[in-house]
């Protein structure tokens, strides 16, 4: 690995940390899977770590335009008010504090909906669609079901699938890279 990261090692490193704590965070909703999925959480967070962030593809360290910096910046601060704001209706307007994993599920994945063109990434895209995805899939499930442990299960399957991408991302980046070059 180089000295400084590149864009995309960058963004499995955040990636990585945020999979790992919706893997460990929501493995105690899981029943008695929990000590398991902690576990898997933990196996699949040094893999992602060592193949998504150490072993990557090496690639130009990380430079943000100031067009991708803003809208970086305005996303997560978007998700960091969206957060909270939408956590509170759910729980004090709807009464349905299960479904608050979900809807942070959901934001996380509508706040990688623009990365995609601004730093040139189709995965994110994919990313955020999968994510939203699983939330609402998540959603009906618990409300249909009246499952105590699906919001949990669909968090955890969250971060795997944020695992996985991390994984991925740096080396779709470089064949990306690769490819473009004369």
């Amino acid at each position: 690995m180089t000295s400084r990261l590149s864009g995309a090692q960058l963004g499995s490193l955040i990636g990585t940390v945020a999979g790992a704590l919706f893997i460990l965070i929501n493995a105690g909703g899981t029943g008695d899977a929990a000590a398991a999925v902690r576990l898997v959480g933990i196996v699949l967070f040094v893999a992602a770590l060592v193949w998504g962030v150490v072993r990557a593809p090496q690639a130009a360290p990380a430079t943000l335009s100031e067009r991708a910096g803003r809208i970086y910046w305005s996303s997560v601060i978007a998700e960091i008010v969206a957060i909270p704001v939408g956590a509170s209706v759910i729980n004090n307007v709807f009464d349905r504090s299960e479904l608050t994993v979900l809807w942070v599920v959901a934001v996380v994945g509508l706040h990688f909906l623009p990365f995609s063109r601004a730093f040139g990434a189709p995965m994110y895209a994919w990313l955020g669609a999968t994510m939203i995805l699983l939330a609402a899939a998540g959603t009906m499930v618990t409300i249909a079901a009246g499952s105590d442990s699906a919001p949990s299960w669909f968090a955890v399957v969250s971060g795997v699938v944020l695992l996985g991408f991390c994984v991925a991302g740096p080396r779709l980046a470089a064949r990306t890279t690769t490819s473009a070059r004369p």
